[in-house]
């Protein structure tokens, strides 16, 4: 009995410590991992995730260098992308059609020669209407797509078509050189460009290396008009005093800034930085005691929290307050191991449902084994859509007094229940289109049923009398 006692307190133990923001969620393994660095993670409608970076193999099967999951983690067989790419993917941005710009070092996709700036139709192959134009020394290190189906690129290329084009461009939408936008940009930058981030009046934010544009000077953030102009009105003044890697855009105008400086404007600022939206430092922004080293990427929360990816060893998650503060709530524990500066770069993307993809190089988080890819809990709302009674998967009866039949079109590769602290009380994998959850031995009160087919991941809300 002591036994079955202890056991019992583990797992309640387990499951408070998956609710923690920062845990680790169990419920999404992608087996033995990607085997190497993972540079780019983008979350598609419907929840599946394209990652890109240095790999060569995902979960045991050849994926060079790009790859796309689905929404537990599993490698998914109908993305195909052959031989893939022949070099590293640093970028990847969705167009609303499906397709895929993917930006990187590479000169060869699936044994097609197309040099570091490619697109890809939804089912991994290479869309061979869009051409690129990169010079031969140059790679693709940002990616903004525009409304109207254009593209600004950022990275370390030179040239494009052969005309110079300093450090950025604006390729129309079958790959050719926006001339009009590179007749504004003039002689561009004079060192390589990193992230670029759209304003929703379509201005554009640069960060980088560089410490000039086009003859004016502007240390390592500037911002550009929609026609490729210096925009005079967002004033930096003396800039930041290093590389700037991490770019967010808040809805009021606001910009946070990550990188390697400890100064912006001639203000102490270690790491993080955020500005108003006319290039001033925000005094009210201070990030000096929560952040303990070279930041090399950013991602605000739709709440205003900040999460910050620690260059450093190893790799660290640290989650900022709207003011820059550490929030002690969000809790890593030993974090990862395998990574930091000799893992290279890390990247992360925030599904709709809250939860967090954090990719790298790393063989483990918080002491459970996950290789290159990993999702973490943050403790925000699911924004996932509720089934409803015309869903193609039905759930019944509900209310429950226990058993609940579940039935769907598709095969239902996995189901997870939730109570509504998101302690998961039962994981099944049915592989079928039809399954039985049994909640007698539960509580009365609400849950929340996650079932994910091939096509589309789902959540509902269950009612256990």
């Amino acid at each position: 009995m002591k036994t079955l006692h202890l056991a019992i307190a583990a797992v309640l133990s387990s499951s408070q410590l998956a609710a923690q923001p920062g845990a680790i969620d169990l419920t999404f393994n992608p087996g033995s991992g990607v085997d190497s660095l993972v540079r780019s993670v983008i979350v598609q409608t419907g929840g599946k995730i394209i990652i890109g970076g240095d790999f060569v193999s995902v979960n045991g099967t050849p994926r060079k260098n790009i790859a796309r999951l689905n929404s537990d983690g599993s490698l998914d067989n109908a993305f195909d992308p052959g031989a893939g790419f022949n070099d590293g993917v640093y970028a990847i941005a969705l167009q609303p059609d499906g397709k895929i710009l993917v930006g990187g070092g590479f000169s060869v996709f699936n044994g097609t020669p197309i040099k570091s700036l490619a697109r890809l139709n939804a089912n991994g192959t290479l869309d061979n209407s869009f051409g690129s134009s990169v010079d031969a020394g140059g790679s693709v290190y940002g990616i903004a797509l525009q409304p109207d189906g254009k593209a600004i690129i950022g990275g370390s290329f030179s040239e494009y078509g052969g005309e110079v084009v300093g450090f950025i461009a604006r390729v129309n939408s079958n790959g050719s050189l926006d001339n009009a936008f590179a007749a504004n940009t003039g002689d561009g930058f004079n060192a390589g460009t990193w992230r670029i981030a759209l304003q929703d009046d379509g201005k554009a934010v640069v960060v980088g290396a560089f410490n000039e544009f086009d003859g004016t000077p502007r240390e390592r953030i500037i911002r550009l008009n929609n026609d490729g102009s210096l925009d005079a009105s967002f004033d930096p003044g003396a800039g930041f005093s290093n590389w700037t890697l991490g770019l967010a855009l808040q809805p009021d105008g606001k910009v946070l800034v990550g990188g390697l400086f400890t100064e912006f404007d001639n203000n102490s600022r270690e790491f993080v930085a955020r500005l108003n939206s006319d290039g001033s430092i925000d005094p009210s922004f201070d990030a000096t005691t929560a952040v303990n080293w070279h930041v090399f990427n950013l991602l605000l929360q739709p709440d205003g929290k900040v999460i910050v990816i620690e260059w450093g060893y190893p790799l660290q998650l640290v989650r900022l307050n709207a003011d820059g503060t550490k929030d002690p709530t969000f809790v890593t524990g030993s974090g990862f191991v395998g990574g930091g500066l000799d893992g290279g770069p890390a990247s992360f993307a925030l599904q709709a449902d809250g939860r967090l993809l954090v990719g790298g190089r790393f063989a483990s988080y918080n002491g459970t084994a996950r290789s290159g890819i990993v999702r973490i809990l943050t403790g925000l709302p699911s924004t996932v859509e509720p089934f409803h009674a015309s869903s193609n998967l039905n759930i019944w009866p509900n209310p429950t007094f226990g058993a609940l039949q579940i039935s769907s079109p598709e095969e239902i590769r996995s189901l997870v229940v939730t109570d509504i602290l998101g302690n998961a009380i039962v994981m099944e994998s049915p592989r079928a289109k039809s399954a039985t959850i049994d909640l007698s031995d539960q509580a009365s009160g609400l849950y929340l049923i996650r079932a994910l087919t091939d096509s589309s991941e789902r959540v509902t809300k269950v009612v256990k009398q």
